[in-house]
């Protein structure tokens, strides 16, 4: 049986909401919260990252700077103490790895094998991966979390293209970051160690709706 992560993202609006939002999935018993800011303000990002560190101690904090390149984005959240990086464009793909992704990412991932780092693969919004299960590969082989979505924000991808990618990796790390909500949680799991959700789990587009998180929770097993 696979254990899980789940990790409420914060769509961060006011630091007073953000605040909200992690003191709900520190309520429910999530390991971790995202933070990141869909307009791409990352300066913003990171006073409230810090404060909700110091509420919460029982809690993950994790930032998505949408600006920034990966490893530069990896080199912030380093110098901030947080627990864990996330990357919509990891650099990895089934027919290549970026030179920078190598070159800069993979030996910061070596020096804090600690830190988590979410990289992207076959993910929204980005040219077509024909092989997933190999990019899940190659991003593991770099030290991450490889990290899969649906063809949308709030879209689940078929379980087919998850069991895939299960099949090929064994019981290391796999991330879903679109789609999980409290109905379909119990089947997505299976495939999965690591939840990031919001869409699912929300009363607003900024807001988070404890019933429902609290329900998610209630389908998967704790980490």
């Amino acid at each position: 049986m696979i254990n899980h992560q789940v990790w409420p993202v914060i769509h961060l609006s006011t630091p007073e909401i953000a605040y909200s939002n992690a003191a709900i999935a520190s309520r429910c018993g999530c390991s971790g919260v995202f933070l990141i800011h869909m307009e791409g303000k990352d300066d913003q990002l990171d006073p409230v990252a810090i404060e909700i560190k110091r509420r919460h101690p029982d809690l993950l904090v994790g930032l998505n700077y949408l600006s920034l390149p990966a490893h530069i984005a990896l080199a912030r959240s380093l110098s901030l103490g947080m627990d864990a990086t996330w990357t919509d464009k990891s650099g990895v793909r089934s027919d290549r790895v970026d030179s920078m992704t190598t070159n800069a990412i993979e030996p910061m991932l070596k020096e804090n094998p600690g830190h988590l780092f979410f990289g992207s693969i076959a993910f929204k919004y980005q040219p077509e991966d024909l092989d997933p299960p190999k990019a899940a590969l190659l991003a593991l082989d770099l030290g991450m979390i490889p990290t899969t979505s649906g063809l949308a924000t709030g879209s689940a991808p078929n379980p087919k293209k998850l069991s895939a990618i299960r099949q090929a990796i064994g019981d290391r790390p796999l991330a879903l970051a679109s789609g999980v909500t409290p109905d379909n949680a119990y089947e997505l799991s299976g495939f999965l160690s690591h939840i990031l959700v919001s869409t699912g789990i929300s009363k607003s587009f900024h807001e988070f709706d404890e019933g429902e998180l609290a329900t998610l929770m209630g389908q998967v097993s704790p980490f």
